[in-house]
């Protein structure tokens, strides 16, 4: 496999691995943060832990935002070279 191959693969292993922990980091944040969420449902009790539950989830999506365009940098940058 060639350098350029190699780097890309690691790369793409690293972006895939990013997305994993900040997948895990948010459900670990959401399950604290609401006691009562249900990953599969996405529901959480009414009241007060729906609305933390949306406000978690704001917070996680501007994040997800942040991330999807650090590894779009990342990638426009190797597509550049």
């Amino acid at each position: 496999m060639a350098a350029t191959e190699e780097f890309a693969v690691r790369m793409l292993r690293d972006a895939a691995e990013r997305i994993r922990q900040h997948e895990a980091d948010w459900l670990a944040t959401l399950r604290e943060e609401v006691p009562s969420y249900d990953p599969e449902e996405n529901l959480a009790d009414d009241g007060p832990e729906t609305d933390r539950m949306d406000e978690v989830q704001t917070d996680q999506a501007f994040d997800a935002q942040s991330l999807l365009r650090q590894l779009l940098e990342d990638f426009e940058g190797v597509a550049a070279r």
